[in-house]
C-alpha cells in the first residue's frame, strides 16, 4: 500500500481574489523533492498552480527561484525532500504575484 502525502498549497491571485485560500492534494512523496511534488500536482491534478523553478528538482540548486515556505520554514523546493504532511506557502518576505510565485524585487508591504 502506497502512502500518500497531504499537501496543502496556498492559492491566491491578487488580480482577482479577495482572500487567499488553500487547496489540499494527495500525492506520492517518498524520495521526491518538494519541487517534484509541485510538478506532479501541476501535471496530474491542477495545472492552475503557479510556482517557479529553474531546474528539474534533482541536483544542485542553480537559481533560488523556487524558494517557498514549507511548514513555516523558508526552503528551496528543489532541495528539500517532501514529507508526509506539508503546508506550502510563498516566501513571506516578498510580494505575491500568484500562488507560490513572488516578486523578488518587492518586499511585502512596499509599493514599487
Amino acid at each position: 500500500m502506497d502512502e500518500k502525502a497531504n499537501v496543502k498549497i496556498f492559492m491566491f491571485d491578487p488580480s482577482k481574489d479577495k482572500e487567499p485560500k488553500y487547496k489540499t492534494y494527495e500525492v506520492e512523496w517518498k524520495g521526491l523533492t518538494v519541487l517534484q511534488v509541485l510538478k506532479h500536482i501541476y501535471e496530474n491534478q491542477d495545472a492552475e498552480i503557479a510556482f517557479r523553478c529553474g531546474c528539474n528538482g534533482v541536483g544542485p540548486a542553480r537559481c533560488g527561484g523556487c524558494v517557498v515556505e514549507v511548514n513555516g520554514a523558508p526552503v528551496l523546493a528543489c532541495q528539500m525532500l517532501a514529507t508526509k504532511e506539508m503546508v506550502i506557502k510563498p516566501h513571506r518576505k516578498f510580494t505575491i504575484i500568484k500562488d507560490l510565485v513572488v516578486d523578488f524585487e518587492r518586499e511585502r508591504g512596499t509599493d514599487a
